[in-house]
């Protein structure tokens, strides 16, 4: 988990520690170099030790060699050596003289080198002495060496008999062994070795080294550097020099340890360790103090912004710091404060409507929901009042003037509200009531005394308008017992009320039903038409003057496999809420045509007439449908009716003239249904390309016996014709309604006294019957 303390913290301790092993690092580095530098100049200043002591060495026992051939016995020794006899006598002469120098070696040769007797068993007699260029010159030399693995410094004097007569040769060595090289590394502080090179192997003659230090260089692979240079090999500086000698490959190995050279700083760097130390523990102190001033008036402002994260705005802020800190402290408690304002804007915004300023849907949730807490058992109504025909005075006033009107309902709502009862607005235009303390008897009443507000015209922009309501009633525990199922149950008796045109409706199980079987249709609908479930019926609409059948409406039922047929009434409005309205208008334009086609051929020529919806004329397919469809079928257009309520083309009358019109230039014929119903005025109507209006049988059915109906009706047929259109009067149920249709100069009746719609089978068998009356009435 992050902490800024222990973050500060670490911080500190590692910068400094970075900076300590940073300094050590550049301490030690910066020894070592030194170090190394003076280790090299003492090897080079051994060299030169060796060097002398070597040269010393040489003075002295050249002095030494000169002075034994100058003995008597020595000379008449080699002198009268004449057989393998005296080579015991000289060897005797020659230890004797071997022993008085301290040498290793004592051997004498005649004048061409070969060995006439030695002190050492490696030098047989008659063997030939390889003697040194110079020597042939008869001069004393030294040389350097390697015999058996030994390496001797052996001096070469000739021997007079007398001068300048060469009986022979004298030979003095000295071998060149491990404590030779110890005491050369007394002499120098090094480690001295001396080594034959083959190629870049060594081997070792003689060393002041170990034996596991001495295996360490007969191991190496020299490098392949001039001699005379100083060279670095794991902890060990090497310098090597050649030395001259027989066999060549001689050189003097001289090395030191670098860790040992540095064995004098060690105080030193116990001492950094020690500071370093030191220094670490105070900065730990120290940053320690400073993490916890940083962090504890930080971690104080966290815990202070969990609380009111968590929502306690009344949280105290912590006690005032200084400097930023305090100034952050400052800034976050006004953040709180400015917090604590907006939840609260917030907290009314999501319980309250922003319109009517009225409890909105789920704070009226809550209060059911409380209220039936509160008192189980007792009776608890719920009124929800949906505004008819709203959505008109959105669409010709604007959404002004609506938002106006549901102001002043809301207004008028809380005006009549009892102080027990809760008012809110849900969404649209529906309003919620809730009835407390009330007894079943008294719902209808009270219910009445809230719809009373309508009662009154409502005055919008110097316009008075008349708005009416739906109402529907749930009851608590009789209808349901949660809130949210006693507000759906509400919802749907309203929606009941609108659909019946009832002031008002009390929930019942069957309404229940209807919404779920309307639940259930519009998630098959689309399904239906493609497993041809849809079926058409047909009416007739006759020619009232010529008492003939000029055509049929086409009327769709569904024929389902579980609820069995269904009306139009129960299916088109969730196929316009769900866009399947496109096909299945589609689906009836082509059924129609195809069954048209087919009477044809019987012999039966008729109009058929096809509904379209408002949702058809935003369709840009619907043209190209519809000449698919002719052109399939094979009809002529002007066969092809379609007909389209006049409140479908005022919802968009614009783009309703400019489909209507290509419909009407393909030659198909257009009709005006349920005329008298809607809000068209007569600039309107004269724009629309129709060629027949059908009156609503809302007034039709009540010609006989409604004087203002009968106006209505005969107006409209005046009107109609005056404007080139022919007449149709739905609702035609009886004969003294079709009489007066005809003496008021109605073009076409249909209606219930006609025939009602017909299936396929029925409609056909109707026509022949009617064809068979006909033709016998003109025979008698």
């Amino acid at each position: 988990m992050y902490s800024l303390r222990r973050s500060i913290f670490q911080f500190f301790v590692g910068l400094l520690a970075l900076a300590l092993c940073v300094n050590f690092v550049l301490v030690y580095r910066s020894t070592w170099s030194h170090t190394r530098a003076q280790v090299e100049r003492q090897l080079h200043a051994g060299w030169q030790v060796f060097g002398n002591e070597l040269d010393a060495r040489r003075k002295a026992q050249t002095a030494m060699a000169v002075l034994i051939t100058q003995d008597f016995g020595l000379r008449s020794e080699i002198a009268t050596f004449s057989d393998q006899a005296n080579v015991e006598s000289l060897r005797v002469v020659l230890d004797n003289f071997r022993q008085r120098s301290s040498a290793d070696l004592a051997l004498a040769t005649d004048a061409g080198g070969k060995v006439l007797a030695a002190t050492d068993r490696h030098f047989a007699a008659g063997s030939l002495f390889s003697l040194p260029s110079p020597a042939r010159s008869e001069s004393q030399q030294d040389m350097l060496l390697v015999r058996e693995g030994r390496l001797y410094h052996v001096f070469v004097t000739p021997i007079y008999a007398p001068a300048p007569n060469l009986v022979g040769w004298f030979v003095l060595g000295f071998a060149q062994n491990d404590e030779t090289t110890r005491h050369l590394s007394e002499l120098t502080g090094l480690q001295v070795s001396l080594v034959q090179k083959e190629g870049r192997q060594l081997q070792v003659l003689a060393s002041s080294l170990g034996d596991s230090e001495r295996r360490v260089l007969q191991g190496m692979v020299w490098p392949g550097r001039p001699a005379g240079n100083a060279v670095l090999s794991d902890d060990q500086l090497y310098y090597a020099a050649p030395l001259q000698g027989q066999g060549g490959g001689l050189e003097v190995v001289l090395q030191r340890s670098l860790s040992e050279a540095m064995q004098g700083y060690r105080p030193l760097f116990w001492q950094l360790a020690l500071m370093a130390g030191v220094t670490l523990v105070l900065t730990v102190l120290g940053a320690f103090f400073i993490a916890g001033s940083v962090s504890r008036p930080l971690s104080e402002l966290a815990r202070y912004v969990r609380r009111v994260g968590s929502g306690d705005y009344a949280a105290a802020p912590p006690p005032p710091a200084r400097g930023e800190v305090q100034e952050l402290f400052a800034e976050f408690d006004t953040m709180r404060q400015a917090i604590a304002e907006r939840e609260s804007q917030i907290a009314y915004a999501a319980y309250h409507d922003p319109l009517t300023g009225l409890p909105n849907r789920l704070r009226f949730q809550q209060q059911l929901q409380e209220q039936i807490a509160a008192n189980p058992g007792q009776v608890v109504a719920v009124l929800v009042l949906g505004l008819n025909h709203f959505k008109d005075i959105n669409d010709t006033l604007g959404h002004h003037s609506g938002d106006m009107v549901l102001r002043q309902v809301a207004l008028r709502l809380m005006a009549q509200q009892r102080p027990l009862d809760r008012v809110a607005r849900f969404s649209g235009d529906a309003f919620a009531i809730l009835l407390n303390g009330v007894e079943r008897h008294e719902v209808l009443a009270l219910s009445l005394h809230y719809k009373q507000i309508l009662d009154e015209s409502f005055l919008i922009e110097n316009i008075a308008m008349t708005v009416n309501a739906a109402m529907g009633i749930g009851l608590y525990p009789e209808h349901a017992e949660s809130p949210a199922t006693l507000l759906q149950r509400a919802e749907i008796a309203m929606y009941v009320a609108k659909e019946k045109r009832l002031p008002c409706a009390l929930y019942s199980h069957q309404q229940n039903r209807y919404s779920l079987l309307r639940l259930s249709l519009m998630s098959e609908l689309r399904g239906a038409i493609d497993r041809n479930e849809l079926v058409l019926h047909y009416q007739p609409k006759l020619d009232i003057r010529e008492q003939r059948v000029s055509g049929v409406e086409c009327l769709v039922r569904w024929q389902h496999p579980v609820h069995g047929l269904i009306f139009p009434d129960d299916f088109i409005p969730l196929a316009e809420q769900t866009g399947n309205i496109r096909y299945l208008t589609a689906w009836a334009i082509r059924t129609a045509l195809t069954q048209c086609a087919r009477w044809r051929q019987q012999g039966m020529e008729l109009m058929m007439a096809v509904n379209i919806s408002s949702v058809d004329l935003q369709d840009p397919t619907l043209i190209g449908n519809v000449t698919e469809a002719l052109a399939a079928s094979g009809i002529p257009a002007e066969r092809l009716w379609l007909e389209v309520t006049e409140s479908a083309v005022m919802h968009d009358i614009d783009k309703a003239v400019e489909l209507l019109g290509g419909l009407r230039k393909l030659g198909v014929r257009l009709a005006i249904d349920d005329y008298g119903t809607g809000y068209s005025s007569m600039a309107q109507l004269k724009r629309l390309p129709v060629h027949e209006m059908k009156i609503d049988k809302s007034f039709v059915m009540g010609l006989t016996h409604s004087d203002d109906d009968a106006i209505i009706v005969r107006s409209t047929i005046e009107l109609g014709h005056n404007m080139g259109l022919s007449l149709v009067a739905e609702g035609v149920e009886s004969e003294e309604i079709f009489q007066l249709l005809a003496r008021y100069g109605c073009d076409i009746a249909q209606g219930y006294w006609i025939a009602r719609p017909l299936a396929v089978d029925a409609f056909e068998q109707w026509w022949w019957q009617r064809a068979e009356s006909r033709i016998a009435q003109e025979g008698i």
